[in-house]
């Protein structure tokens, strides 16, 4: 996930990029962009296609909102993961449509500090962990100079982890309960061990028994 964001956030600085056309609250002001060559890009639209393909192709929810939290585009994972389509999320307060406390707090403190944010969130009440990113981006407008690091937007990255996190359990659990399992054998073979040892010249037939038994210990833990 790091080398993804790290590609995005290259990609959105190279293209100037700032919002989608398709919505009044997210009008895009796209500045001509550069290739890895150093070439223009044939078109604005190749640009806004390029980008659009980048951040749809991440499995994970990903936001990308003003600096004030106002959603300007949310990949298919974001609106799956809401329940809401595009149409609905555009230009609604990220905080309304994710409801969830701490991420907003994390995109606060990204706006405000012009850090990145990350953290484990545990949302008890869903019975989800989500691992949340926040990277605050400083995108210049037609009118700011390129060198002004004020954050003018945020990318909000989620990987739900409650899958992985109840596996975790799982095999802790597992791993808790074969320990438990191998302990009482293994217990029993030691103290017959040593006693056969303190029987096998004073007592043959009991030190034959307790061979047995160690038999039948080890064939259990097997």
């Amino acid at each position: 996930m790091p080398l993804i964001i790290g590609l995005l956030i290259m990609a959105l600085a190279t293209a100037g990029w700032y919002g989608w056309r398709e919505h009044a609250h997210a009008t895009a002001l796209l500045d001509e962009a550069s290739g890895a060559a150093g070439q223009p890009l044939a078109t604005t639209n190749e640009v806004e296609r390029v980008l659009r393909a980048l951040i749809e192709a991440i499995p994970s929810p990903v936001f990308l909102t003003t600096a004030d939290r106002v959603i300007l585009h949310a990949n298919r994972a974001a609106q799956y993961m809401v329940e809401l389509p595009r149409d609905r999320l555009l230009g609604q307060v990220l905080a309304k449509a994710i409801q969830d406390y701490e991420t907003t707090q994390m995109l606060i403190a990204a706006a405000t500090s012009g850090t990145p944010q990350e953290r484990t969130i545990s949302r008890s009440a869903e019975r989800e962990t989500w691992h949340v990113t926040v990277q605050p981006l400083s995108l210049p407008g037609p009118n700011t100079p390129d060198d002004t690091k004020k954050v003018s937007h945020l990318l909000l990255f989620i990987d739900d982890e409650t899958k992985l996190r109840y596996l975790e359990n799982v095999r802790k659990d597992f791993v808790a309960s074969v320990s438990h399992e191998l302990r009482t054998p293994l217990a029993s073979v030691k103290l017959l061990a040593e006693t056969l040892g303190d029987a096998v010249t004073d007592d043959p037939a009991e030190a034959q028994a307790m061979s047995g038994r160690i038999t039948v210990e080890v064939d259990h833990l097997t």
